[in-house]
């Protein structure tokens, strides 16, 4: 009887304990573990990708003195002391050589690139540069400059990307018993997979998006050849229209005045000679600067390319560097979320 009563009071302490626990711990939660981890990427601006615009500011040949030669020979003294600076600056081989040339043929040998006018053209340039009265008929060339200007678009400041100054603040931990263990353990594999199939695709499109913009871009700066070289070439043909001019104005008056009986024959050769010599250094110039030109625009074309692949690469540096960053964010997070399952559960994960 006595351990009757004992057995009897055993069950009725378990009982009141088995009651307080329950009515304190609740049944085990059955959890539905769904972790997001939020994968994003900074936005990669392609509107930097852009090809730039070629500026040429055109050079330009000043031919005053050349004018001043043309106007000046109306003075008898002045178109005698020229004629004698002349016979003194050429030899008789210069000087045979431009009594037997023309306007027309002379600026036709200079555009066909004929070797021994180009020579006799250096020489007589030669021949004024060491003579005080004919050294202003040396032309005062201004060489072409150019430049790119950048048509690229904003640098974007702003992404898509999560707020990373806490690593793990898009996991959401909870207190997982054993028997929840493997189900909290795939819960961030998925969540990491489903997360790298998203970055997949974002450098995917990225990367896409660059090479688009970069075949949108790469024919216009070689588009721009025809309209620059174009402007170039006005500009030659401008300044060999204004030689012509001047020397038809000299020739007219050398005839004046040998008309009238101002000069001699012999003056009016040397005359004739140092006019068409001088025509033919300034037309030699303009197509020295016409070729500057067009040697210009070939270099800032190339520039522009090379500028146009360097951003096109950078931009894909930065699309994968972005895609690294957070594919090794992703990998830390699940690991960091299936540690926490394991730490919280007590169950060894491999």
């Amino acid at each position: 009887m006595h351990n009757f009563r004992k057995i009897l009071f055993s069950a009725t302490i378990l009982g009141l304990l088995l009651a307080i626990a329950c009515t304190k711990l609740g049944p085990v939660p059955d959890f539905q573990y769904s972790y997001d981890f939020k994968p994003s990427l900074p936005e990669i601006d392609t509107t930097t990708l852009r090809a730039a615009t070629i500026n040429i500011t055109g050079g330009s040949i000043n031919a005053s003195g050349y004018t001043s030669f043309s106007t000046s020979i109306t003075n008898p003294a002045t178109a005698s002391n020229y004629a004698a600076a002349v016979s003194s600056a050429f030899t008789a081989g210069q000087q045979a050589y431009w009594a037997g040339q023309t306007q027309a043929s002379i600026l036709a040998l200079l555009q066909a690139g004929d070797a021994n006018a180009i020579t006799q053209v250096t020489a007589a340039r030669s021949s004024f540069q060491s003579n005080g009265t004919l050294i202003g008929l040396v032309p005062a060339v201004t060489s072409a400059s150019g430049n790119l200007i950048s048509n690229s678009g904003r640098i974007s400041s702003s992404t898509n990307s999560s707020n990373q100054k806490n690593l793990f603040a898009f996991a959401q931990f909870f207190l997982v018993q054993d028997q929840e263990l493997e189900d909290c353990r795939q819960a961030a594999i998925q969540a990491f997979n489903t997360a790298q199939t998203v970055i997949d695709d974002l450098n995917a499109q990225q990367l896409a998006n660059i090479q688009t913009q970069y075949s949108n871009q790469s024919p216009l700066p070689e588009a721009q050849r025809s309209g620059l070289e174009s402007a170039a070439q006005t500009r030659h043909n401008t300044r060999l229209s204004d030689y012509l001019s001047i020397y038809n104005t000299a020739a007219s008056n050398i005839s004046t005045l040998f008309g009238a009986g101002d000069i001699t024959a012999g003056e009016r050769d040397l005359l004739e000679n140092l006019n068409l010599a001088t025509y033919a250094v300034f037309v030699d110039a303009s197509f020295m600067l016409l070729n500057s030109e067009i040697s210009l625009i070939n270099t800032l074309i190339t520039q522009a390319n090379t500028d146009l692949t360097t951003t096109r690469d950078s931009l894909t540096t930065q699309a994968n560097f972005n895609y690294t960053n957070e594919l090794n964010r992703l990998t830390l997070l699940r690991d960091a979320t299936i540690s926490k399952c394991h730490n919280q559960g007590g169950t060894n994960v491999s």
